[in-house]
């Protein structure tokens, strides 16, 4: 097989040759910016739009955070508990069913179905931000077991 290439190739005339040869380097040019350099060029331009992307999203969710804690810094010591218990847990999801005042500036809460997650972060930004701590809770899982009940007394810390 390589002997009728080969014979081919010397049978043809030094100008057929040139040409021969230039064709194939510019087959050759041809295939690896198609294959190579588009691919690769196409990638990284992609990537820079994702980036892009991602900068803008960042700078994004960073005003909605700044915003949010300019709003937390408002001392909830002047608003009532009860508005901060239910302005607060609307920034977790938390659906309170039921708040009722109780002795001692407390109030009662009752949760009918919220996440575990939710729920523990929602009384630790309580406690860390406002100054509510718990003072009982009962807390149970619910029949579909990834969500709780709660009935929490919470109190303001002195």
């Amino acid at each position: 097989m390589t002997g009728g290439v080969r014979q081919w190739w010397l049978e043809r005339e030094p100008r057929e040759k040139l040409l021969l040869a230039v064709a194939g380097a510019l087959c050759v040019l041809i295939a690896a910016y198609q294959f190579a350099f588009m691919p690769s060029s196409a990638f990284r331009a992609e990537q820079e739009r994702a980036f892009s992307a991602a900068l803008s999203e960042y700078a994004y969710v960073s005003s909605v955070t700044d915003n949010m804690m300019e709003t937390r810094s408002v001392p909830s010591r002047e608003q009532p508990l009860q508005a901060v218990l239910t302005n607060t847990s609307g920034l977790y999801g938390l659906t309170i069913s039921r708040l009722v005042p109780a002795e001692a500036d407390g109030m009662n809460v009752w949760l009918d179905s919220a996440s575990p997650q939710l729920l523990f972060a929602w009384v630790a930004d309580l406690e860390r931000s406002h100054g509510v701590r718990v003072e009982r809770a009962a807390i149970r899982r619910n029949q579909e077991g990834d969500k709780v009940t709660a009935n929490l007394f919470l109190q303001r810390q002195e």
